[in-house]
């Protein structure tokens, strides 16, 4: 049996749920099954998500913080190594200066021993001065002691063996220093 479109537009739709608000015996409107204390599962979600993309930004934080001590670590490992280099250039030049020589080796050293000291200023190297300062054992390794001399005062350094260097407040090599007592 074919319905009518008149038939069909005058049905009114049959639904499984009822629209109504369900009342209990009294009438009174039931309390909704969730309660305040529980949080819907939006809201579950919605903190879930949030604690993720803190943690993550923490993650990422302490990523950069590393990364940058690495390179700094780097840094002074590569500078480390250069200074012993460094060393042997200021003791051939002082040799050569000592036999008086002269012509294009000396200026040779003297140029090489100034550019090594400019790339070591442009990475933010300090030589630690010494010679004629107190003594210092945050940055100074004193290996022997002298009697003052005329003019020096005790805990002063004498000679300097070997330069100290430094970035910014850390120490990369001790100077290695002789002191007055």
């Amino acid at each position: 049996m074919k319905k009518n479109d008149k038939d069909i537009k005058n049905e009114t739709p049959e639904t499984d749920y009822e629209q109504t608000p369900e009342t209990d015996a009294t009438g009174d409107y039931e309390e909704c099954a969730t309660s305040e204390a529980t949080p819907s599962k939006e809201e579950e979600y919605l903190a879930l998500a949030q604690r993720i993309q803190a943690d993550f930004d923490n993650y990422r934080k302490r990523n950069v913080s590393l990364r940058a001590e690495a390179i700094a670590d780097g840094k002074v490992e590569a500078i480390k190594a250069f200074l012993p280099v460094m060393d042997n250039l200021e003791r051939a030049l002082e040799t050569e200066r000592k036999n008086n020589t002269e012509g294009s080796l000396m200026e040779g050293l003297e140029l090489v021993l100034k550019q090594m000291a400019q790339a070591l200023a442009d990475l933010g190297v300090e030589e630690i001065e010494a010679e004629g300062k107190p003594f210092d054992p945050a940055c100074h390794n004193a290996v022997m002691q002298i009697p003052c001399a005329e003019g020096q005062n005790p805990g002063e350094v004498a000679q300097v063996f070997s330069k100290g260097y430094k970035i910014k407040d850390k120490v990369i090599r001790y100077s290695m220093v002789q002191v007055t007592i």
